[in-house]
């Protein structure tokens, strides 16, 4: 069966099993409005594209628009079946995206939401690509979100990201001015990198298990969702700016987590605390200073210093608690060694350079040089 797209009213599809062609040409003014609640029937994109069309409602059967450009300048309602997007092409939502049950699957093709999102219900498979959201983006308990390794960039101003307690994300992207708003008490698992390109991420009460690295650029504005870095790798953390207002805590089996450039947290209350696995400072120079702030070392976590970095924090800090370590490394010198309470200290530089004591020092742990 084909079907050459013309007309403005509600193209409803009802039949079971059946397979229908939709041709490239399909209304380039926008005004079709389609249902499909055909059990077994499937409508495939076909012709030289691009596909566009305004309202959708799938109920039953399949959209596969596999390898095509789609534009769907009307709402999109999924109450049951599956929206194929399939491999390439760009698949674009100008109005509200509703999940109720069914399944969306994104394929590897690129998918811009420009309305609300919100996953009631169903399955909602993410590109293994880069999806692009500007408005807010809600899930209920009863939906399903799959990361399929891909990014997510929200790119819009004003947007809250609000989830029945926990997400998981591959790659997430902050990438417009304005304020992206984590629901409260959110906890968000980002299993690749984290990067704030424009705007602020907001969520004081949510909480992020960062796997892979963060990074903030010039343009950001500020993040002040607490962090906990807890990959397997070595995950590095960049800030050009001085915004990060979170609690930052390193909790590693293995790796370690690296400073690339100075890092500062100097907001209230705000603390560090290397809980287990490096934190190194690889000669950046690194501030916990805020009103209230703490910079602790727990019995299993590990400061590691080059021996020339200047390191700020409040009266009593670091907290060098009993089984923590600190490790320099440094490649030159000399190296004067900070006056703090060791309990486990390792010299581990280069064979050249030099590490002086500041003053004589017990170490009521293990002193081990290398």
């Amino acid at each position: 069966t084909s079907w050459d797209g013309n007309g403005t009213g509600i193209l409803k599809i009802t039949s079971a099993g059946e397979t229908i062609n939709i041709p490239g040409e399909l209304v380039s003014n926008l005004t079709q409005n389609i249902t499909l609640n055909g059990a077994g029937t499937t409508l495939n994109a076909s012709g030289t594209g691009p596909i566009e069309f305004a309202a959708l409602t799938l109920t039953a059967g399949t959209l596969n628009v596999d390898g095509y450009n789609v534009t769907h300048s009307g709402i999109v309602t999924l109450s049951g079946g599956t929206y194929s997007a399939g491999s390439n092409g760009i698949k674009s939502f100008a109005g509200t995206f509703t999940l109720n049950s069914g399944s969306f699957n994104g394929g590897n093709s690129t998918l811009d939401f420009n309305g609300i999102v919100s996953i009631v219900g169903g399955t909602f498979t993410a590109t293994s690509g880069t999806l692009t959201a500007s408005k807010a983006w809600t899930r209920g308990a009863s939906g399903t979100f799959v990361h399929n390794n891909g990014t997510v960039e929200f790119d819009g101003a004003g947007v809250t990201i609000d989830v029945p307690l926990s997400e998981s994300f591959n790659n997430l992207r902050i990438n417009s001015t304005g304020t992206k708003t984590i629901g409260a008490s959110d906890a968000w698992t980002v299993f690749g990198d984290l990067t704030l390109i424009d705007g602020l991420l907001s969520g004081s009460t949510a909480s992020i298990q960062l796997k892979g690295n963060l990074s903030m650029g010039a343009a950001a504005d500020a993040m002040n969702v607490p962090i906990t870095f807890s990959g397997t790798g070595t995950q590095m953390l960049s800030t050009a700016v001085n915004n990060l207002d979170g609690d930052l805590t390193i909790n590693k089996l293995s790796g370690s987590v690296e400073l690339t450039q100075a890092l500062v947290l100097n907001a209230s209350s705000q603390d560090l605390k290397i809980q287990m696995g490096p934190f190194a400072l690889n000669g950046n120079n690194l501030t916990v200073n805020g009103s209230s702030g703490t910079l602790i070392v727990q019995s299993t976590g590990t400061l590691e210093l080059d021996g020339n970095e200047t390191i700020t924090a409040n009266t009593n800090y670091p907290s060098l608690q009993t089984g923590s370590t600190v490790l320099y490394e440094g490649s030159a010198g000399p190296y004067t060694l900070k006056t703090y309470a060791y309990q486990n200290l390792t010299i581990s530089g280069d064979p050249s350079a030099v590490f002086k004591l500041p003053a004589n020092k017990t170490i009521p742990g293990n002193l081990t040089i290398l």
